[in-house]
């Protein structure tokens, strides 16, 4: 695995790249992001002139790159409505005439442009979406931008609620974290499939490290089984997971290896970060005493 390509590795709090889906896991995150997408007239900027100029145009800058992301919600049962279930034609459908909520009801999602949503069944899923609709455990995944229409798309009450106005462009139905129903119809997009294979890859995280050890990150290449393993046990309980960890990783007086710093982390799953270092430190390296930054990257492809 020597010369293995380097990589730029964006931190949690840098942009999310086109094309990128941003979960919104968290009523904190939602807060975050109403807050920022208020208009900028609303908004207090403080300092001299200069200051509140650059502040302006930044926070300006921000609330643009936010109207344009698409972000992921998923909803518990309970959290939508399900209108009908068509035997002949595979299809479910969903009733918009009453809000998406989430986040024990805290927020209201609205598409004000749609009253339904005809979503697909998954062909080798039917029986699993047949039972969840019986006995209510299914989960909904919407994939969003703010309401391009609206000044101020997402508004917070002093009851802390939010009413969220959105432009869909993807649902999905899931039993146990796995797709059984996906929008595929009128100007939906389908949400990422969740049935690629799953891949882990193992790389050098650094172009400037005149310490790192090319044979440490080997070492790390040779515990790629372990590694999947720890991928495929992750995705058994969310199919969706993805993302990358940067770990610093150093090798003993007998060239075992040990994780140490946890660089970067957009995965966001204790039990696979606990997973990966234990994987990790099953490996060894060919060198003794070195010490190299390791890119992991999981993904579907």
């Amino acid at each position: 695995m020597r010369g293995l390509v380097m990589t730029l590795v964006f931190l949690l709090s840098a942009p999310a790249l086109a094309g990128e889906m941003v979960p919104l896991v968290s009523e904190g995150k939602l807060a975050e992001l109403c807050s920022a997408l208020q208009p900028a007239e609303r908004q207090v900027f403080t300092g001299s002139a200069t200051a509140k100029s650059q502040a302006k145009a930044s926070f300006e800058k921000e609330h643009d790159r936010l109207k344009k992301t698409v972000f992921l919600l998923e909803l518990t049962w309970g959290g939508f409505t399900v209108g009908e279930w068509d035997e002949a034609e595979k299809t479910v459908t969903l009733a918009t005439e009453k809000p998406f909520r989430a986040f024990n009801g805290a927020l209201a999602l609205f598409d004000a442009g749609r009253e339904d949503i005809e979503l697909e069944a998954v062909e080798s899923e039917i029986e699993a979406l047949k039972a969840g609709l019986a006995k209510g455990t299914l989960s909904l995944a919407l994939m969003f931008k703010p309401a391009e229409e609206e000044g101020a798309p997402c508004v917070v009450s002093k009851a802390k609620s939010y009413a969220f106005s959105i432009d869909l462009v993807g649902a999905e139905l899931r039993a146990n974290g796995k797709a059984v129903a996906r929008s595929t119809k009128d100007d939906l997009q389908p949400l990422p499939t969740a049935h690629g294979k799953p891949t882990v890859e193992i790389r050098s995280a650094s172009q400037d490290c005149g310490e790192c050890k090319p044979e440490v990150v080997d070492g790390v290449g040779k515990t790629l089984p372990e590694l999947s393993k720890c991928y495929e046990a992750a995705l058994a309980k969310k199919g969706t997971l993805d993302g990358s960890y940067v770990f610093t990783v150093s090798s003993g007086k007998q060239g075992e290896l040990k994780v140490g710093l946890v660089i970067a982390d957009s995965v966001d799953n204790p039990e696979l970060l606990a997973c990966a270092k234990a994987a990790i430190a099953t490996g060894s390296s060919s060198i003794k005493g070195g010490l190299a930054q390791v890119l992991v990257e999981f993904s579907r492809k």
